[in-house]
């Protein structure tokens, strides 16, 4: 039996020649693009070799062949590189007008190597360099735009020194430690740093040789109750204690005389704490009530050293309740070499002559005539006077936004949180994705603490264009 083929029908035959046109409509446009791109390439190479030759006049020419195939291709980004191509062989050939209307053409397209628009600044034209005309002047503010689309304008972040050498004691000890403290909530910083100072000199009398049974300030502050005295650590131990409880930053450091090695009696207890107002360390001498100034700043016991080392001592004035300042200036002898505490947990019973960073003009390898064991020597104040209660955040541009990494120096940090173009304070994440919108772009980034304490903001304007 014959075999019908459907195809040998006329209507099939119909068919395959109407199959025949769509396919050649469809892959006729394709194989021009195609020829449209090798042509474009091939001008390309033609033009470079008649740069190689300085025949600017002819590799402008083809160039230019070469844009429009590219065009007609809509490769925008390979068709403004060659029009900037054709652009600069006219400047070459000294033809100014004509290079900068296929650059602004150029630059339209989206060109962005602004290192050959700045190549171009110092030619001359009508009698001045192009950089100071406004047709360069408007090339130059989009090839920008397209080098540059997204711009940070404005930030003011700066890396945070490390911190985290310091421990601080349990969040739930300093909240039972609070209980029995004031608070002096609505004194500002610097005001209440020096009501913590006076509360806690009033707390007992001073000893040299008495001591509690512990270090935690809880015992300090029941055994004082019973009319104890006790010994100048006991006061700064308290005032510490009592700073921390109530979100401050703060350590006990020891000073010693420059000769602390042998005998007892050559040191001294005090309490630094970080300041956000005037965003530094600052320190209080809780035994004596007092604190010490050069002119309207209030000084920390590195400064304070360097007074003393460079003879400088009529300079400093001390603020105290118990001494006159001349009194007060005898104490100074002890400012030789700093002690700073690693640990500063004096909620549990340790040894504080263990984990000391220790600041001295050499190291001293005797305590009370007993070699020292290990301790770091620093001549600086290197990394022990970190930035306190601050946020940091680096940058990483991506396709269609931003993501910030952020990083902080509150000991006890609960969240990050931002706001965005000035909107309300939102909670982030450590490392967080925004989308940029065009135009001006400002975030602010703080850090909460768990006693609601805020870390100064930091801001990143960043720009859309």
């Amino acid at each position: 039996m014959k075999k019908y083929n459907a195809l040998s029908s006329p209507k099939g035959k119909a068919a395959i020649i109407a199959f025949n046109l769509v396919e050649s409509s469809y892959c006729s446009p394709l194989l021009e693009m195609a020829k449209n791109r090798e042509k474009a390439k091939h001008n390309v190479k033609k033009a470079r070799i008649f740069v190689s030759k300085h025949d600017f006049k002819n590799a402008k020419e083809y160039y230019k062949k070469a844009a429009e195939l590219f065009g007609r291709d809509k490769n925008k980004d390979k068709q403004s590189w060659v029009l900037a191509g054709a652009a600069y062989m006219s400047i070459l050939m000294r033809d100014i007008e004509g290079g900068l209307e296929l650059f602004e053409q150029a630059a339209r397209l989206g060109y962005s190597d602004l290192e050959v628009i700045k190549r171009i600044s110092k030619e001359k034209y009508k009698g001045k360099a192009l950089c100071n005309t406004k047709p360069y002047r408007n090339i130059y503010s989009i090839v920008d735009r397209n080098a540059y689309p997204i711009g940070i304008i404005d930030w003011d972040s700066s890396s945070l020194d490390y911190w985290k050498w310091m421990g601080f004691p349990d969040y739930k000890n300093l909240r039972e430690l609070k209980k029995h403290i004031p608070a002096y909530g609505r004194f500002n910083e610097i005001e209440k740093f020096r009501k913590f100072l006076s509360w806690v000199h009033n707390q007992f009398a001073h000893d040299p040789e008495n001591q509690p049974k512990n270090s935690n300030p809880l015992t300090i502050l029941k055994e004082a109750k019973s009319k104890k005295m006790f010994t100048c650590k006991e006061y700064a131990v308290l005032l510490t204690a009592c700073l921390l409880a109530n979100g401050h930053p703060a350590r006990l450091i020891a000073l010693l005389k420059e000769d602390y090695q042998y005998g007892k009696g050559k040191g001294h207890w005090v309490t630094e704490v970080w300041s956000d107002c005037k965003e530094k360390w600052i320190l209080l001498h809780p035994q004596n009530n007092c604190y010490w100034k050069f002119g309207n700043e209030i000084l920390n016991a590195y400064e304070i050293r360097n007074f003393v080392a460079e003879n400088q001592i009529a300079k400093l004035n001390p603020i105290s309740t118990k001494y006159s300042g001349k009194e007060m200036k005898k104490w100074l002898e002890y400012f030789k070499v700093l002690w700073i505490y690693r640990n500063q947990d004096f909620f549990n019973e340790r040894n504080y002559l263990k984990d000391i960073e220790e600041i001295s003009t050499y190291p001293h390898l005797l305590f009370q005539n007993t070699p020292r064991k290990a301790f770091k020597h620093h001549t600086m104040k290197d990394y022990l006077y970190p930035k306190m209660n601050q946020v940091s955040f680096e940058v990483e541009m991506i396709n269609d936004g931003i993501n910030f990494h952020l990083s902080n120096s509150l000991p006890f940090f609960k969240q990050y949180e931002y706001n965005y173009n000035n909107s309300r304070w939102v909670k982030c994440n450590e490392k967080n994705k925004h989308c940029i919108k065009k135009g001006m772009n400002k975030f602010c980034f703080r850090a909460v603490d768990i006693f609601s304490g805020v870390s100064k903001p930091i801001t990143a304007t960043i720009e859309k264009r």
